[in-house]
Order: structure tokens, then C-alpha cells, then sequence
């Protein structure tokens, strides 16, 4: 967790170099320095004046910083050239260390607005089915946001309290730019993962819910094993990230049988992957290399961003884009599914899924839903 800003790294425009700035800023630095932040999903796509706060990417090295693991916590201050003593003593004056109280379960929203609405879903998987059928792409993933009005302002930090409570096995994010919103959430899906010259990454596509007894449980997690739409849906993902990384690599290891990432809510198709990075890759290299990945985008890459932008209609900002930390040594991205933004007494809520051959409108339309209906139970539930 960090609060206050050391450094900043701003982008406004297209961002291809953003994480070359980032790296180049902390190449002389202790190899402890590690900046915070994310990016735009679409570098090309046209902004809307919600994201305003946000940028088209923004890192961050913060003031102060609480690092926990397994063995220990640190509290750090990030100190630059320049800095004042006596204005790093008044910042950490300022610092508040009580305990924070429980996490916030919030009211049921008021309002809800579909964007895009079941009629505009329909017909725009419907175009989406034809081009795949036509030849045109193989996969695109399409979006859909959803808008929750409440009576009071909302706090993004307990919120994002509540939703590491019940989903353990995510990436738990809260990006608070100012006081003119935040973006959180709980992604299960890592981009990639850095050390050294050592990457990670991995396939996550293919979705079932949880059940509710271990019968239940065991069939559908078989009816996703054996799923032939499901399992196509996943291949794509997992050769576009292997192929991707091929190029980049001394070497590549591929799990050899796709399994399953087991979630609190959710199951998905799984595949990891690992390799040896070559010497001259940089992470920039492998940001533009690996994202959008087709579990977020499609395949081929070029032509779903094109339909992505010309059918949602909406910007999706900072959803399904990289997020995470960036170090000299190590660098962890994970892609911000299952996210929203807050905004005041708005949250917006996205999600999404795989249109392949097979699908149906009102499955994919469905798919949706369960997540989005998940997301708001885990915040207005108190069980």
C-alpha cells in the first residue's frame, strides 16, 4: 500500500513508451524503488471525460509505502533528489496509522443503467457471430458496463476491504488518483510476472460458476473441462500468449494439460506458462507483445480492437488493461478484469466475455450477469 507521491509518470497520449519511462526512471535506483499504476486498455481508442482523472497511463512511486509478506512488514519513505527533510517529516506527520474499522458493506444501489442495453447486446453479438462465421476473426471479447447510483458517497478503500475479504485468490487493486474517484477490483488474471530474466504468465479463459455442494461442484467443473466451445475459446488465449513469447525467450514451458483455477465464485480454464527472457527484452517489449491478450481483446488482435471500438459503445479506460507494480528486478502486471470505478455516489461496474462460434446472445449476455451480480453481492452482502 502506498499513499502520496515521491515520483509520477504521466502519459497522455499514446503510452507505448510509458513503462520504458518507468524502467529507465529506476534503473540506477535501489532495487527496492517500485512504481504503482496502470494504463488505458485501447492506446488509440478516444477517451471520455469519466477516465479524466486517471490518464491514458500513470505510474506512481509513492511517499510512503507498507510492504507485508509472509515474514515480515516494512514501513518505507521513498526519498528523491531534491527533497526537503522537513517537508518528508511534516508528510509522515500527516500520515494516519490508526486501524482502519471494518470493512463497508454498502445499501442496494437505487439505479442500475446498462451499457450496452439487451437489445444493443443482441444484435451487437449477433454482428460479432457473423464475422466469425465469415472468416473475419476467430474470438472477440465483448464488454458490457453497468452503472449503480447509491444514496451516499462511496469510500474506495473500504470497498476495496470488503472484496479482499471474499476473493482471496486475486489481485486485490485500488488506484485513488485524488479525491475524483478510484478504480478497483479483484482480477484473477496475471499478464505477467518478472524476475530477474525469469517471466511468468499464463492462460485464463473458459468460465463456470462455483457450485454449492461438492457434487454440484464436481459437474460443473467437468461440463467446463469437456466443453468444446470453452476449451476453443481457451487455445486461443494460450497460443497467442506462447507464440508471443517464443520470439522473447531462450526457452518456453507450456503446461502440458489445461486445468483449473478454482475461485471463491468462479472457475476457470487454466494454463501457466514460464521461460527464460532473452537479454536485450525489456518490459515495454512485453507489454506491447502481450496485451491485449484474446482473453481481454480476440484474435486476431488488430481486427477485435477495431470492432471492440466500434460496437461497445463505451470507453472502457483503465478496465482489462495492465495494472500492477514495476521494479528494476522484479515487475508483476496482472489484466484488471472484474473491475469498476468509483465515482462519488456512481459505480460503474465492467465485465465481459468470449464471443466464439457457438456462442448465443443470451448465454454471453448471462455469462455476464453472474459476474456483475457477484461483484454486487460481495459488496451488499454482509453473510
Amino acid at each position: 500500500a502506498g499513499i502520496g507521491i515521491a515520483h509520477e509518470i504521466v502519459s497522455n497520449g499514446k503510452h507505448d513508451g510509458i513503462v520504458d519511462s518507468v524502467t529507465a526512471s529506476i534503473a540506477k535506483a535501489d532495487p527496492g524503488i517500485r512504481f504503482l499504476g496502470g494504463m488505458r486498455f485501447d492506446q488509440s481508442g478516444n477517451p471520455d471525460a469519466t477516465w479524466n482523472a486517471f490518464n491514458d497511463s500513470h505510474f506512481v512511486l509513492p511517499r510512503f509505502e507498507l510492504n507485508q509478506n509472509a515474514s515480515e512488514t516494512t514501513f518505507a519513505c521513498n526519498v528523491c533528489t531534491g527533497d526537503s527533510l522537513d517537508d518528508l517529516l511534516e508528510a509522515l506527520d500527516a500520515v494516519i496509522f490508526d486501524a482502519l474499522p471494518e470493512p463497508a458493506v454498502l445499501p442496494s444501489p437505487m439505479v442500475r443503467e446498462d451499457t450496452p442495453d439487451r437489445d444493443a447486446w443482441t444484435n451487437m453479438v449477433q454482428c460479432a457471430i457473423a464475422a466469425v462465421e465469415q472468416g473475419e476473426m476467430d474470438k472477440i471479447v465483448l464488454a458490457r458496463r453497468v452503472d449503480l447510483e447509491f444514496e451516499m458517497n462511496l469510500d474506495p478503500v473500504m470497498l476495496l476491504l470488503r472484496l479482499r475479504q471474499v476473493t482471496p485468490q486475486c489481485y486485490n487493486f485500488c488506484f485513488q488518483p485524488g479525491n475524483d474517484g478510484a478504480f478497483i477490483g479483484a482480477s484473477p488474471e496475471r499478464l505477467y510476472f518478472r524476475h530477474g530474466r525469469w517471466i511468468e504468465s499464463e492462460a485464463v479463459a473458459g468460465t463456470r460458476p462455483r457450485g454449492n455442494t461438492p457434487d454440484v461442484d464436481a459437474g460443473l467443473s467437468e461440463a467446463l473441462l469437456t466443453s468444446d466451445k470453452d476449451l476453443r475459446e481457451h487455445a486461443f488465449v494460450r497460443d497467442m500468449i506462447q507464440e508471443s513469447l517464443n520470439p522473447l525467450c531462450r526457452d518456453v514451458a507450456v503446461d502440458g494439460r489445461v486445468s483449473l483455477l478454482k475461485l471463491s465464485r468462479r472457475q476457470h480454464l487454466y494454463s501457466g506458462m514460464s521461460g527464460h527472457l532473452s537479454e536485450a527484452v525489456s518490459d515495454a517489449e512485453l507489454c506491447r507483445e502481450l496485451h491485449p491478450t484474446p482473453a481481454v481483446g480476440g484474435c486476431p488482435t488488430e481486427v477485435a480492437i477495431d470492432r471492440i471500438r466500434e460496437w461497445e459503445g463505451f470507453d472502457r479506460g483503465w478496465y482489462a488493461a495492465p495494472f500492477g507494480v514495476i521494479g528494476r528486478d522484479v515487475v508483476e502486471l496482472a489484466v484488471a478484469i472484474r473491475s469498476a470505478r468509483v465515482d462519488a455516489k456512481r459505480l460503474s461496474l465492467f465485465s465481459g466475455a468470449g464471443i466464439v462460434s457457438g456462442s448465443t446472445p443470451d448465454q454471453e449476455w448471462d455469462e455476464i450477469e453472474n459476474k456483475i451480480v457477484d461483484f454486487i453481492r460481495i459488496l451488499t452482502d454482509p453473510a
